[in-house]
């Protein structure tokens, strides 16, 4: 059964309810819990779970190639966890997209299929 396959895969954590499996998958990918971190944060302003190693920054960055004479910073988001160095942001967002994506696929609930351009030919060229 479905079930017992996901718990399985979280190695017999208990998922009778939704806030255990958030747990186990949380618990297990960093990235999704960082994500679900600065996706509460941002829409609540306050968490009542609030993980104090996640920190998440805008911050101004030199553009690269840019000419001397124009407006040559921009603004990036960033995310630290714990005391690691400040990562750009869709790093984060990627490892997270894998995380879900590996976990679906194996529970049978998405297909493998082509998922945006890499060096591989397109399935239907």
């Amino acid at each position: 059964d479905a079930k017992r396959n996901i718990s399985d895969y979280f190695g017999d954590a208990p998922i009778e309810n939704i806030k255990n499996l958030k747990t186990a998958i949380t618990r297990r990918y960093r990235a999704i819990h960082i994500c679900g971190q600065i996706a509460n944060g941002s829409k609540h302003c306050i968490l009542t779970q609030e993980d104090p190693a996640v920190q998440a920054k805008v911050l101004w960055v030199i553009r690269e190639g840019t000419d001397p004479a124009q407006f040559n910073t921009q603004r990036k988001l960033a995310i630290r966890d714990g005391s690691d160095d400040f990562r750009p942001a869709p790093d984060v967002f990627k490892e997270a997209v894998a995380a879900w994506d590996a976990m679906l696929s194996r529970w049978g609930f998405i297909e493998d299929r082509y998922i945006g351009p890499d060096s591989e030919p397109l399935p239907w060229e």
